[in-house]
């Protein structure tokens, strides 16, 4: 596994999703019909969900990077045994091993949703 190259793909991901991130735009309601304001809603709302998205999978990247600098990069946060690297190869931010998705899918589901979907 070359770290040096995974940090740069990280690296490289991490300011991919920082350029997507966009505020959500105001727009003054007294200038729209009901169709408008609808369609602003509805545009709005899906930028923020997109936004959540990308900064849940920056969160993971942040936490990959750190790992990398303490030299934990890899390790399952359950098991704390080696992550396959096919895995890795997949999902660099990966912070679980696969059989821990599928002994304990709920409780990673759950308690990991701001780190790993």
């Amino acid at each position: 596994m070359n770290i040096i190259k995974i940090k740069k793909e990280l690296e490289e991901k991490r300011e991919e999703i920082i350029s997507f991130l966009k505020p959500s735009v105001e727009v003054e309601r007294a200038d729209l019909d009901d169709y408008e304001l609808a369609h602003h809603y509805q545009v709005s709302e899906q930028q923020n969900s997109l936004n959540s998205f990308n900064q849940n999978i920056l969160l993971q990247i942040e936490n990959a990077l750190e790992k990398i600098e303490k030299g934990t990069y890899g390790i399952c946060d359950q098991c704390h045994m080696p992550i396959d690297p096919e895995r890795l190869k997949v999902i660099p931010y990966a912070n679980f091993c696969i059989d821990c998705l599928n002994r304990f899918p709920s409780k990673l589901i759950s308690s990991s949703d701001q780190q790993e979907k």
